[in-house]
């Protein structure tokens, strides 16, 4: 086993991300792994790999080190070197060795964290008034993702996206045809390929992103995931800043920052949202306002 620091480079814009450990190679395969699964804990990296795909960037190693004791220490001499933290120069989502956030990243996660509790109350009469939640036409359909995992990255990984291609397919084919228009759906973006290659509910919809903001607000609505926070980020909450990160209060946060971003909440908003939990999280939401 190689020990050392390495770095990751992005020919595209040059942005770099600096690294250390005991298994060079081994650290190696899990960031590609992590990349590949979209569950990498630097969302900074994972969108330019989303964005670029793999051959845009090189990894090498900076320095072998032999003593363990100093790799931790000569890993941060490298990133306070580059700036890698910085968003305009790298990657690292952290600018200490020591999972210290730096304040930038820290305020987009507690913004984030938090989008529920900051909804002002006449949003919040619009969503309660216009959000019509549909689950599935039968109770086959409804049964088949009631596990509390199911449509979560974990349960894609098992089972593919054919399924719930099929589901939401026929959900979109049954609604009115004028709406179809103004349909987006959501979906981890490592199984868009999966999705892609199914032409049958592209030609119905258009896709967007859990972070995208459309130009064009569209109110009919397909969200076909299963939101938990990771767990790297949620550790690293906690050292840092003594925050735990509730998993029902981060997917609510998720999927009601994607309506708004997507919709026009003045308006009636169907949405198809097959994961059992995630429905339930946000009924009990709109049934508390």
């Amino acid at each position: 086993m190689v020990m050392g620091i390495y770095k990751i480079i992005n020919r595209n814009n040059n942005k770099i991300y600096i690294g250390s450990s005991e298994d060079i190679v081994g650290r190696w395969k899990e960031h590609v792994n992590q990349l590949e699964t979209n569950t990498h804990h630097s969302w900074k990296l994972q969108n330019d790999y989303n964005k670029y795909g793999f051959t845009v960037f090189d990894f090498s190693i900076i320095e072998i080190i032999k003593n363990p004791k100093y790799l931790l220490e000569i890993e941060q001499g490298y990133i306070d070197k580059y700036s890698s933290y910085d968003d305009n120069i790298g990657y690292n989502v952290r600018c200490s060795t020591t999972g210290k956030v730096n304040d930038k990243d820290f305020t987009k996660e507690l913004e984030l964290l938090y989008y529920y509790k900051n909804i002002n109350n006449e949003d919040k009469i619009k969503l309660k008034n216009n959000l019509n939640i549909f689950s599935g036409e039968n109770e086959k359909i409804i049964s088949r993702y009631k596990d509390k995992y199911c449509l979560s990255k974990t349960w894609y990984r098992k089972e593919g996206a054919q399924q719930i291609c099929k589901d939401a397919y026929n959900y979109c084919k049954k609604k009115n045809k004028s709406l179809l228009k103004e349909l987006y759906f959501t979906v981890f973006i490592m199984y868009l390929k999966e999705i892609t290659n199914d032409k049958r509910l592209l030609t119905l919809t258009q896709f967007a992103a859990i972070d995208d903001i459309p130009e064009q607000k569209r109110n009919c609505l397909c969200f076909l995931i299963n939101c938990y926070c990771n767990s790297f980020n949620k550790l690293n909450m906690e050292r840092s800043h003594n925050i735990k990160i509730n998993d029902d209060e981060w997917a609510l946060s998720l999927i009601l920052r994607w309506i708004t971003n997507c919709s026009d909440i003045n308006k009636r908003i169907d949405i198809y949202i097959p994961s059992y939990r995630m429905r339930t999280i946000l009924t009990n939401w709109i049934n508390s306002i």
